[in-house]
């Protein structure tokens, strides 16, 4: 059900959103030059769809500022969906270097090899079809077929469920949202025919800097006369210190996910691979000597890569746990 709020103020939210992109919005290597006013035909392509696919991939769990750095240099690697597909694991692994979550390069090199496979090199213009592919979910299928395609569907990241929430709806904590199912039926409703493009940015623009999670700026705020969540005093800094976060597992004191990358990092540079001892050794460094359980344990965390396709055994294929003497390398 839409909420009456958006039918009484959707219209003006849509305008004051637009005017404010037009002279606010960021410019980025992922974005077309032309914002509004510029009516996209349905199934036009707008951007180059790999483009999109990979800054979509690459923004999932990373700074902008690094993936402004770091995209060019990617695009200049693998500049077509063919070269993608055609790349080894290792080659798309130190490509990826200082990105984090590692696997998200091996999903993208999956997915390009499909598309190339089934579709000729094209992407699918379709949201079933998109969806199908390895690492690809709701949003980046949505993103993909707005921000390269120009079709008119709702495009929901961090920043349109917090801002879309907010404004129409009286949350009193950072945390509070809507379910995204509601959230997807509310930006279809508000979606600006053929500005799906502008709209969809504007709005993650605007909650990077005006609307921000732990500290919106409701004074300067031009849409505070009709946004529920800036009437109550309640919620002006929005912020709940006791909301709850997913855990993820530790290992002296940080998280595993940190130790996966420094043993990709470690491989990167090592052209004849390494045995996982010496991994481990070089993960010692600068700290207390690990326990003869803690090793135990960073081998368990070298299984875990291996299991992910991240990392194999030099010359062989091994099942099980993996032991201190195995030659480890990034993967062919």
């Amino acid at each position: 059900m839409i909420p009456k709020t958006a039918q009484l103020f959707g219209d003006k939210v849509r305008a004051i959103l637009l005017d404010w992109f037009e002279t606010e919005g960021r410019s980025f290597p992922w974005r077309r030059s032309a914002r509004r006013h510029q009516v996209i035909e349905k199934g036009k392509v707008i951007h180059d769809p790999y483009l999109i696919l990979v800054s979509e991939v690459m923004l999932q769990q990373t700074q902008t500022s690094r993936v402004v750095e770091k995209l060019p240099e990617f695009l200049e690697r693998f500049p077509t969906v063919e070269g993608l597909a055609k790349g080894s694991k290792a080659d798309l692994l130190r490509a990826w270097q200082g990105m984090g979550y590692n696997n998200r390069v091996l999903r993208l090199k999956t997915a390009a090899e499909i598309v190339v496979r089934d579709y000729g090199g094209e992407f699918p213009d379709d949201l079933k079809s998109l969806r199908s592919l390895p690492g690809i979910g709701r949003y980046t299928a949505s993103a993909i077929l707005c921000f390269a395609f120009g079709q008119d569907v709702p495009v929901v990241d961090v920043n349109v469920s917090r801002v879309l929430s907010r404004i129409f709806f009286k949350c009193y904590s950072t945390e509070q949202r809507l379910r995204e199912d509601d959230l997807y039926d509310l930006d279809e409703y508000l979606l600006p025919p053929g500005d799906g493009y502008c709209w969809h940015q504007g709005i993650m623009d605007f909650g990077a800097a005006i609307c921000r999670a732990r500290s919106p700026s409701c004074t300067h705020c031009p849409l505070n006369t009709v946004c529920l969540s800036a009437r109550f005093p309640v919620n002006a800094s929005l912020f709940d210190p006791g909301a709850t976060r997913k855990s993820e597992p530790y290992f002296r004191d940080r998280p595993r996910r940190i130790w996966r990358g420094k043993i990709i990092e470690l491989l990167r540079d090592a052209t004849d691979g390494m045995r996982a001892r010496d991994i481990i050794d070089k993960l010692e460094v600068g700290s207390q000597p690990f326990r003869e359980k803690e090793r135990f344990h960073l081998l368990t965390i070298l299984s875990s890569l291996r299991n992910d396709g991240l990392i194999e055994v030099k010359g062989m294929i091994k099942e099980g746990e993996l032991v201190e003497h195995d030659l480890l390398q990034l993967p062919e």
